[in-house]
C-alpha cells in the first residue's frame, strides 16, 4: 500500500501563499526589466523616407555594393550626420514592421532622411504606394519581434 502522508490545510496555504508572492516579485522584476527607459524611447527619432530601385539596378553604391532588387540597405544624405556613414547600422520600423539595415548609399532625396532599397521598403510596407513613408529608426541593430535582417 502507497501511504503518503497527509498536509494539514495550513501548511498547503502557507506553501500556495509563498509560491503566489514569489511569482509576484518575478513579475514585476520581469516588467522592470522589459519597459523602455527614457532613453531608449528618446533614442527613436521619426522621419520621412523615400524608396528607390528602377533604374539603379546593377550599378554600384556609394559604399561598394552592387544594387540589386534583392539588397535590404538605406541611402542618407551626403551632408547628414557623420554617425551615419557607409555600414552604420540601423533599425528601422514603419507601423508593427521593423528591419535592420545598413547604410549602403548615399544621397537620399531632397529633405527626406532616408531612401530606402526598394527591398528594404517591401519589408516595411507590402505596397508600392505611398512612395514617401513616415517612419522611426534608431542607429544600432535592435532585438525586436518582427524585425528583418
Amino acid at each position: 500500500m502507497n501511504h503518503r502522508p497527509q498536509r494539514s490545510s495550513h501548511t498547503r496555504d502557507a506553501l500556495l501563499g509563498l509560491a503566489g508572492a514569489l511569482l509576484v516579485m518575478l513579475l514585476a522584476q520581469l516588467g522592470q526589466a522589459l519597459a523602455p527607459s527614457a532613453a531608449h524611447a528618446a533614442a527613436w527619432k521619426h522621419d520621412r523616407a523615400t524608396w528607390y530601385g528602377p533604374g539603379f539596378y546593377g550599378n554600384r553604391t556609394a559604399c561598394g555594393h552592387r544594387y540589386t532588387t534583392r539588397i535590404r540597405g538605406v541611402a542618407v544624405p551626403s551632408s547628414g550626420p557623420r554617425n551615419l556613414r557607409c555600414g552604420a547600422k540601423l533599425t528601422i520600423c514603419r507601423h508593427q514592421r521593423c528591419v535592420r539595415v545598413r547604410v549602403i548609399d548615399t544621397g537620399a532625396f531632397r529633405s527626406h532622411q532616408f531612401d530606402l532599397s526598394a527591398r528594404t521598403a517591401m519589408d516595411l510596407c507590402t505596397c508600392w504606394k505611398p512612395y514617401t513613408m513616415s517612419v522611426r529608426w534608431r542607429r544600432g541593430w535592435l532585438r525586436t519581434p518582427h524585425a528583418r535582417t
